[in-house]
């Protein structure tokens, strides 16, 4: 012993690091999907998005989950789920848009499902502080949880995945 103080930092995995998996579309670089063994997936911004609205100085003004058309739409973020069958979810194709983020600059951003799945919940935190979406992605600010469409084996990953290797430190 030299009586030296110990500098080295012992870096433990996050619980997400733990119990998730990372996977990205490649159709779909703008979401991230962080997967649960059970088959729940909870999508968030990539990394690769966050640091692209990060490097242009830009924050996130607002998520709009009412997507419709002329707001005609279903309101994501209205819709309740009760059950074990959970009814009441929301069934999402491919092309089903998500939200709508409004950046700082005033653009916006049109996020996709990117698989078929069904929406169970959405983020009410965003509602108030939409910029977690950027500031804390994989845990105040994800966007939504979604499960595998009834039918399918909730343990097999959906063929559309990429394992994501960029993931934010």
């Amino acid at each position: 012993m030299t009586g030296e103080p110990c500098t080295s930092v012992v870096r433990y995995p996050t619980v997400v690091d733990r119990s998730y998996k990372r996977y990205i579309l490649t159709s779909n670089e703008d979401i991230c999907y962080v997967r649960h063994p059970s088959g729940v997936t909870v999508v968030t911004l990539s990394s690769r998005k966050v640091a692209e609205i990060s490097s242009n100085r830009l924050s996130i003004t607002n998520v709009n989950w009412n997507t419709g058309k002329k707001n005609k739409g279903i309101d994501r973020s209205k819709i309740k789920v009760v059950g074990k069958g959970k009814k009441g979810a929301f069934q999402l194709q491919p092309e089903t848009r998500l939200c709508i983020i409004e950046l700082s600059d005033g653009s916006e951003l049109t996020l996709r499902s990117g698989i078929k799945g069904l929406l169970l919940e959405v983020n009410a935190r965003l509602s108030t502080n939409p910029d977690l979406l950027r500031t804390a992605p994989e845990n105040q600010g994800f966007l939504c949880l979604l499960m595998p469409p009834p039918g399918t084996d909730r343990r097999y990953r959906p063929k559309e995945f990429n394992e994501d290797t960029l993931v934010l430190s």
